[in-house]
C-alpha cells in the first residue's frame, strides 16, 4: 500500500509543479502595464477589459470571458513597457481564441491559429495551440487579435491570455505536455497489459476497464491537440472537438461498468448501469449530431459524472465503515483515493465551466491518474487472488490426504480386523466339523478374497510400501495388482534408480498415478494402459496413456469429479506442470512433469 500511495502522489506533484501565473493584471479599458520580466519563472495574465470592435462598433469586453456565437471580431489591448524590457523576446499564448484567429504587434502579423476570415466561407478553424513569440517596444505597444468563429457554440478570448519572457511559456507547454505523454503512454500499456490478463484468465470485465483507458489516452491526445497537429496538420477541427467529447462519453462509460463489480451491496448497481448506458448513448450522439448540439450534452454529462463519482465515493466509504478490517481498510482507502482524485478533476472543470472561468482543465491528467491507480488495485487484487487460490489448493490436498488416511485407517483397524475374526471363526468351523466342509472352504475363499481386496484399497490410500519397497517397486506392484484384479494389459516403463524411503515428490507421484489408474479403470473403461516414469536432470516425467473409449463420465470430465484439479493441486504445488486431454492415435493421456526435492 505504501508503494501504491507513492506513486499517486508523484503522479500529482509532477501535475501540480507546472509553474503557474504569477498574477493577473488589470487592465482598464484596454490599458496595461507590463511587469518587469527579470524573474525567470514570472508569468502574468493580461485579464480585464480588453478593447473590442465588431461591426464596426467599439466596447470593452471582459477577458477571458464569451463574448459571441458567430461572427469576428478584432480584441485589442495597449502595453506600457518600460525601457528595461524593450526588446526582450517576450512569448503570449492562450489555448482558444474563438475557433480561428491572427496576432498582430504594432501592426505586425505574428502568426496566427487556423485562417482568420469574417465570413464562414473563408475561416478555416483550428485547435492547435500556438506561442507567439515577440519583441516590444519601449513605451506603448498595441497587440491585437483578430478572431473568427462559425463553428464553436462559443468565441472570443475566453481562455486566459499569458505572456512571459521567452522561452518560458514554450518550456512550460512543452513539460506539461511531456507528463501528459508519459501518462498516455502508462495508459497505453495498461491497454495492452490488463487485455492480456483479461484474456489469459478468462476475466472478460477487465475488457471494460481496458476500454476506459484507452479512451481517457485517447481523448488526452485530443484534448491536447498539439501531438494531433504535429503529426497531421491538416486534422480537421470537428473531427478533433467531437473526438475529444466522444472519448470523455466512452471513458466514463466504461469506468461506470468495469466498477460494477465492487459495488457492495448489488442492489446498488443498478444506478450506474444506467448511467453506464447513457453514456455509450451520448458517445454514439457524439458522433451523428452537429457540434453544437454535442456541446450542449456536456451540461448535463458533466453533472452527472460528478454525481455517479459522488455516488460510489459514498458507498466505498460505506463498506469501510460496514466492514471494518484490516483487509477492508487496505482495499477500500486507495479505492477512495483515486476516485477522490477523478472526483476533484470532475468538480474543478465544471465549477470553472459554469462560471465561465476558462482555464486549463486537470480532469485529462487526473483521469489518467484514476486509470493507472485502479490498474494497480486491479493487479494487486489478482496477485492477492492467485495467492488466496494456491493456499485453497494446499487446503484441499490436505484435506483430501487427511480424508485418505482417515478411511485407510478405519478400514484396516475395524473392517480389517472382522474380516481377520471371521476367517478365524470359520477355521474353527472347520476343525469342529460343525458344517459342511464345501460351505466352510466357501467362505474361507470368501475372507480370504475379501482380505487380498481390502489390503489393496488400503495400499492405495495410504503408500506405506514406499517406506519399504521404494518407488519403482510399489508402481509394479500397485500394476500387477491391477492386472490381476481387472484382467487388463497394464504396462509400466520405468527409467531411473529406485528411490528407497518416503519423500513428498514420491508419495505425489504415486498417489497421482494411483488415482489416475483407479479414475481410468472405473470410468473410461479401457483393455489397455501404459505407464512410462523417467528421471532427468533432477525432474521427474510421467506419462500415462490409456485407450478407454468413453469421453464423458472420465477423469478428463471436469463436471464429473474432482481428480484432474487434485492431480494439478498435487504437482503445481511441489513446483511441477501438469496437463491432461485427448493426443493422436485416440488415447487418453495425462503427463506431468516434477522437480525432485531432497528431504
Amino acid at each position: 500500500m505504501l508503494s501504491f500511495l507513492t506513486l499517486l502522489l508523484i503522479l500529482f506533484i509532477s501535475t501540480v509543479s507546472v509553474p503557474e501565473e504569477r498574477s493577473d493584471i488589470s487592465v482598464q479599458e484596454g490599458r496595461a502595464t507590463l511587469p518587469s520580466l527579470e524573474k525567470e519563472s514570472s508569468i502574468t495574465a493580461l485579464s480585464g477589459e480588453w478593447e473590442l470592435v465588431r461591426e464596426g462598433v467599439n466596447t470593452f469586453q471582459k477577458v477571458p470571458a464569451v463574448a459571441w456565437e458567430n461572427g469576428a471580431g478584432t480584441y485589442r489591448i495597449t502595453l506600457e513597457v518600460s525601457p528595461e524590457d524593450a526588446g526582450i523576446p517576450v512569448q503570449l499564448y492562450t489555448k482558444n481564441t474563438g475557433t480561428s484567429s491572427e496576432l498582430y504587434v504594432n501592426g505586425n502579423l505574428v502568426g496566427s491559429q487556423g485562417v482568420y476570415a469574417q465570413d464562414a466561407a473563408h475561416a478555416v478553424p483550428s485547435a492547435r495551440p500556438v506561442v507567439y513569440t515577440f519583441t516590444l517596444t519601449e513605451g506603448e505597444n498595441v497587440l491585437e487579435f483578430k478572431v473568427s468563429n462559425f463553428t464553436h457554440p462559443r468565441a472570443g478570448l475566453w481562455e486566459r491570455v499569458v505572456i512571459a519572457k521567452a522561452p518560458i511559456l514554450t518550456h512550460r507547454l512543452n513539460r506539461r505536455l511531456s507528463i501528459e505523454f508519459i501518462l498516455i503512454g502508462v495508459l497505453a500499456f495498461i491497454v495492452v497489459f490488463i487485455s492480456a490478463l483479461a484474456l489469459q484468465l478468462g476475466e472478460f470485465n477487465l475488457f471494460y476497464f481496458a476500454s476506459a483507458a484507452a479512451s481517457v489516452a485517447l481523448g488526452s491526445l485530443l484534448y491536447n491537440s498539439y501531438p494531433i497537429y504535429q503529426v497531421v496538420p491538416g486534422i480537421d477541427y470537428i473531427l478533433v472537438k467531437k473526438g475529444t467529447f466522444f472519448f470523455f462519453y466512452l471513458s466514463n462509460g466504461f469506468i461506470f461498468k468495469s466498477i460494477i463489480h465492487d459495488i457492495r451491496p448489488k442492489e446498488h448497481d443498478l444506478f450506474v448501469q444506467i448511467s453506464h448506458y447513457f453514456f455509450l448513448l451520448l458517445a454514439i450522439l457524439s458522433v451523428v449530431l452537429p457540434y453544437k448540439s454535442v456541446y450542449s450534452l456536456s451540461v448535463v454529462a458533466s453533472p452527472l459524472s460528478v454525481v455517479v463519482f459522488t455516488y460510489f465515493l459514498f458507498l466505498q466509504y460505506s463498506a469501510l465503515f460496514s466492514y471494518p478490517s484490516q483487509r477492508s481498510f487496505l482495499w477500500n482507502v486507495p479505492r477512495i483515493m483515486i476516485l477522490s482524485v477523478a472526483l476533484y478533476g470532475l468538480i474543478h472543470d465544471l465549477v470553472f465551466y459554469l462560471s465561465g472561468q476558462y482555464q486549463d482543465t486537470v480532469l485529462q491528467v487526473l483521469s489518467s491518474i484514476y486509470s493507472i491507480g485502479y490498474a494497480l488495485l486491479i493487479v494487486r487484487s489478482l496477485l492477492e487472488n492467485r495467492k488466496r487460490l494456491e493456499e485453497a489448493k494446499t487446503l484441499i490436498i490436505s484435506a483430501a490426504d487427511d480424508t485418505r488416511n482417515k478411511i485407510r485407517a478405519d478400514l484396516h483397524d475395524r473392517l480389517g480386523q472382522l474380516t481377520h475374526g471371521m476367517a478365524y471363526l470359520v477355521d474353527s468351523l472347520k476343525i469342529c466339523g460343525e458344517q459342511e466342509g464345501k460351505t466352510v472352504d466357501l467362505l474361507k475363499e470368501t475372507s480370504t478374497r475379501i482380505n487380498e481386496e481390502l489390503r489393496h484399497v488400503i495400499d492405495n490410500l495410504g503408500p506405506s510400501r514406499l517406506n519399504s519397497l521404494g518407488l519403482q517397486a510399489a508402481i509394479e506392484q500397485m500394476t500387477q495388482r491391477s492386472r490381476d484384479i481387472f484382467g487388463i494389459t497394464l504396462l509400466t516403463d520405468i527409467h531411473f534408480d529406485s528411490i528407497q524411503g518416503w519423500n513428498p515428490v514420491t508419495e505425489q507421484i504415486y498417489l497421482i498415478v494411483n488415482e489416475a489408474l483407479t479414475n481410468a479403470i472405473r470410468h473410461a473403461s479401457p483393455d489397455f494402459i501404459r505407464i512410462e516414469l523417467t528421471k532427468n536432470h533432477g525432474r521427474f516425467f510421467l506419462k500415462m496413456s490409456n485407450n478407454g473409449v468413453k469421453t464423458s463420465g472420465t477423469v478428463f470430465d471436469k463436471a464429473k469429479g474432482h481428480g484432474i484439479d487434485i492431480m494439478r493441486y498435487r504437482i503445481e504445488h511441489l513446483g511441477g506442470t501438469f496437463d491432461a486431454g485427448s493426443r493422436t492415435g485416440g488415447l487418453f493421456t495425462i503427463t506431468a512433469e516434477i522437480p525432485e526435492v531432497s528431504v
